[in-house]
């Protein structure tokens, strides 16, 4: 079993292990919860300096304001449950997945080299298939004793094709080759750019030579030497030779080469690509060939090069801190769509508020009753508003003693728009100074309150209109194409 593999299966055991003690260690009030880790990440938030440090963050503060019904450290608490459930179970998963993608890796990963008594075999393919490139790490060992380390790229031959079988594959290769040699020219009778001298038809084993006839305007590679030439250009030959095998065939191409409008490989490499073709040709039909036990001088050794890959558990930190962005983005879009329905009901606050006070009742009195008719809403299965959560808290400071005026001014605070801050400062100042005018102003502020509704209306609606545009613009594109494709078609 692999390293990589047992390291991934005993930090999954551990994860679990993790949750499995907060199971065992739990609080009984913990044990109705739904997720797994939530008794163990409870414990562990709440036995640690975690708890001290969250409650103080921004994100707790955004907690509080999107659940007021419940205490900001139950808010937080449940917060850093349901996100750390999420960044363990995630990890769990991917550890759990690297583990099996390892397994199944040593399946596929099957070892190429045959080791026996006379030396060391490599599996060949079939003819005319792809020849496998395969990475082989050697050994090499001077007369001195003194070993160096290289990495080879070995290109195992096939086996031999039949003569039928050649012929046909020739043929096929020779149409692909004519598609491809002239790279980006037009005709052979202008050529200007480079060629592409390919060395072998992709696809296949068949290996292509060119013979450039002697022409010093044409190099090995397929570069044109064109800058010194005059404008009717030179005549040039260029000679393909296909092999598959012991099969050959030769295509001659004739160009005209007009004005412009590989680096060899190693030496060890060459020579291992030159031994591996002679012990091909040697035994053609045979289903092994012999790695060279001595390289240019040197003794070497050959071992197979391990495929490495991006392990699955280096994305552990992509998911921590994914999930974490996530959940501070749903934070976000909490706080927005609080903001938008603390603004939406403003107006309808003042103006009932302002109508109980008509009516002859005091600002205690009015407040107790919008907060009773919520709660009936409430207890009817209707939506929780967040402006009233902030009154019902308000009401039971009230109820408990708390004086009118360090309730109503703590109301602003708590909701923390600008409009409910000077709401709730106007009612404290009616309160410590005994205003009578107390009711025009709320009027007054009432009159504010539906002009900014009605701004507000007329905003979302311009936003939701240019949405729209999207959409429209596409259907257009649509009956456009479908109007002037039948116009070309009947051209």
């Amino acid at each position: 079993m692999d390293v990589k593999m047992l390291m991934s299966l005993a930090a999954a055991a551990g994860i679990v292990g993790f949750g499995i003690w907060g199971r065992i260690c739990g609080e009984e009030s913990l044990r109705g919860l739904a997720s797994f880790w939530y008794p163990a990440i409870t414990r562990l938030y709440t036995r640690t300096g975690l708890e001290k440090y969250f409650i103080k963050t921004r994100s707790a503060d955004s907690l509080r304001l999107l659940r007021p019904w419940e205490s900001g450290r139950s808010s937080a608490r449940e917060y850093i449950c349901r996100l750390g459930s999420l960044i363990l179970t995630g990890c769990t998963a991917l550890l759990v997945l690297s583990a099996i993608t390892g397994a199944f890796g040593e399946g596929e990963g099957e070892s190429q080299l045959d080791r026996r008594e006379e030396g060391i075999y490599l599996a060949r393919g079939e003819p005319a298939g792809q020849e496998e490139s395969l990475y082989l790490n050697g050994s090499l060992v001077d007369e001195e004793g003194n070993a160096e380390k290289l990495r080879f790229e070995v290109i195992v031959p096939n086996r031999a094709a039949s003569e039928d079988e050649a012929e046909l594959l020739l043929d096929k290769a020779e149409v692909i080759l004519e598609k491809m040699w002239l790279n980006h020219n037009t005709s052979a009778d202008a050529v200007r750019t480079d060629l592409n001298l390919i060395r072998e038809i992709p696809g296949t084993s068949i290996t292509v030579d060119w013979d450039t006839g002697g022409s010093f305007l044409i190099a090995q590679n397929g570069q044109i030497w064109n800058d010194d030439i005059s404008e009717e250009g030179e005549e040039a030959e260029l000679t393909a030779t296909l092999t598959l095998g012991s099969y050959r065939r030769s295509v001659v191409y004739r160009i005209r080469i007009l004005p412009r409008a590989e680096e060899t490989e190693e030496q060890l490499q060459e020579l291992l690509e030159e031994y591996l073709t002679d012990e091909a040709a040697r035994v053609p039909d045979g289903n092994v060939i012999q790695l060279p036990s001595e390289l240019n001088g040197y003794q070497i050794s050959w071992e197979e090069e391990e495929k490495e890959g991006i392990p699955i558990f280096l994305f552990l930190p992509l998911i921590v801190f994914g999930i974490a962005a996530a959940g501070n983005a749903r934070l976000s879009e909490g706080l927005k769509r609080r903001n938008n329905q603390l603004a939406a009901d403003y107006p309808e606050i003042v103006s009932k508020l302002s109508l109980f006070l008509g009516a002859g009742m005091s600002i205690r009195m009015a407040w107790g009753r919008l907060v009773g008719e919520y709660s009936e809403r409430i207890a009817e299965g209707g939506e929780r508003r967040f402006a009233y959560e902030e009154m019902r808290i308000t009401w039971n400071e009230l109820c408990v003693g708390t004086s009118e005026e360090d309730a109503f001014e703590r109301f602003g605070r708590n909701v923390g728009a600008i409009a409910y801050i000077r709401f709730g400062t106007l009612l404290a100042q009616n309160v410590r100074r005994g205003g009578a005018h107390l009711t025009a102003m709320l009027e007054a502020e009432e009159a504010e309150a539906f002009a900014g509704r009605r701004e507000r209306a007329k905003r979302e609606g311009e936003e939701a209109g240019t949405k729209l545009l999207g959409p429209m613009l596409g259907m257009l594109i649509i009956v456009i194409v479908i109007v002037v494709l039948p116009a070309f078609w009947s051209m």
